[in-house]
């Protein structure tokens, strides 16, 4: 095999690293054999056929993450960030896909913007729910002795806040969550739609 294929398939493995082991193994014999098919000469034409060492790692980390399962929960928001990512960075890698990257990250900057300002906004309420409770829990205590149906009245109003405050929490992980993965399956969709496939395992 010509230095510079050889070259061209260090620079891959080295780029795979963060795979598995096995998977990592198993994709670079597919390469090896292929370039041994192939009868590589140069790396030119071996960037020809495959592009750089840089772009097919980036699609086959990104195919891969497609693959793999999730840690945890179907819902696991760090594989999905990741899956997008690596999608992003795919299509950015490849000079015919470029633009397209270059709006679907400005697509996930904005889906970031949103989920912080989700997360800004429930702070914002959880944090008057607590303020709100404690204050309807002293005023029901002090007059439970006193005024039994004012005091539970606003025992009632405590813990029905108390009820909003984790009703909150519970709608703005979801609704984050769910957020993540449509994004994460609409980079899923344009990668398999303008991402050229060939000679990706």
């Amino acid at each position: 095999m010509n230095s510079e294929v050889k070259q061209y398939l260090s620079e891959l493995q080295h780029r795979l690293r963060r795979l598995p082991a096995e998977d990592l193994a198993e994709v670079m014999e597919y390469y090896t054999e292929y370039c041994e098919d192939a009868s590589f000469t140069n790396r030119q034409a071996v960037e020809k056929a495959l592009g750089s060492p840089r772009t097919l790692s980036l699609q086959i980390l990104a195919e891969h993450s497609f693959d793999a399962k999730p840690q945890g929960h179907w819902w696991h928001p760090e594989t999905n960030i990741k899956t997008a990512w690596l999608v992003v960075l795919a299509l950015l890698a490849s000079p015919v896909t470029f633009f397209i990257g270059i709006i679907l990250l400005a697509g996930l900057i904005a889906v970031i913007a949103v989920i912080f300002s989700i997360v800004v906004a429930a702070i914002a309420l959880i944090g008057s729910a607590i303020l709100v409770t404690g204050a309807f829990f002293y005023v029901g205590i002090a007059l439970l002795f006193t005024k039994l149906g004012v005091g539970l009245f606003y025992l009632g109003l405590g813990f029905a806040f108390l009820g909003l405050g984790f009703l909150i929490i519970t709608i703005g992980t979801w609704f984050c969550l769910a957020l993540i993965r449509l994004v994460t399956r609409g980079c899923q969709w344009l990668y398999h739609r303008f991402v050229k496939r060939e000679g990706v395992k």
